[in-house]
């Protein structure tokens, strides 16, 4: 995601009075501006890949979409351009839903009852820091649905996380419990390029797409 200029945003979202809401809230920032808004999962993934790599750089997915949902949308998405983040906005308290926006691709959840500052600082926070946009409560929900299914279907193959070292392992941690980079290289006394190093490194070992899929995995593996 670029860190610099206008921050370039989709809106997917069935509910119009939503919709109108959340893009007035973005459009009074002005690093941010709202460059489409659609209704289903199926109009998300035809408006983003018209308009990447150059004309988007976020989408804000619902879940519940006629046509196709908000999960497979996001999975169509990150299947042929997993660099372009999508974050999920959900009024949902399934875990399963959380779990399944985990394993489609998106970068983290947030809540739509959020107030708009909280939201936009959220959003500004991961697109300059790489900070997991997701609350502390749905991380927590996420990585214990993770330790039950890891309970349901365990096998004799070692946790992803072994492949870890320490120190990766406990930025990971940090990350999970909601850590920026330069308050994490702040508290390890490195760089926060250093951070960001290491952070490549875990997505890499773990077969993780992002942030939000390495916190998963190590939930799974019951570490946090």
């Amino acid at each position: 995601m670029t860190t610099s200029g206008t921050l370039r945003i989709l809106i997917a979202d069935d509910h119009e009075g939503f919709r109108r809401e959340l893009r007035e809230t973005l459009v009074r920032e002005p690093d941010f501006d709202v460059v489409a808004e659609v209704s289903n999962g199926l109009d998300a993934v035809r408006e983003a890949r018209t308009r990447r790599p150059h004309g988007l750089d976020l989408v804000l997915m619902d879940i519940d979409m006629p046509v196709m949902d908000g999960i497979q949308a996001t999975l169509e998405l990150a299947a042929t351009d997993p660099s372009l983040p999508v974050i999920i906005l959900t009024v949902s308290s399934l875990d399963g839903d959380l779990f399944e926006g985990v394993r489609s691709g998106a970068v983290g959840f947030l809540n739509k009852t959020l107030s708009p500052a909280t939201l936009t600082r959220t959003i500004r926070d991961h697109r300059h820091t790489g900070a997991l946009p997701m609350s502390r409560a749905m991380a927590a929900r996420t990585i214990a649905y993770l330790r039950r299914e890891q309970r349901a279907s365990s096998t004799s193959e070692p946790p992803a996380a072994a492949r870890l070292t320490r120190r990766e392992r406990e930025i990971l941690l940090r990350i999970a419990a909601g850590a920026r980079d330069r308050e994490i290289a702040d508290g390890l006394m490195v760089a926060e390029t250093t951070i960001k190093t290491h952070v490549r490194h875990i997505l890499h070992k773990l077969g993780a797409r992002n942030r939000a899929e390495a916190v998963g995995r190590l939930g799974a593996n019951g570490e946090v």
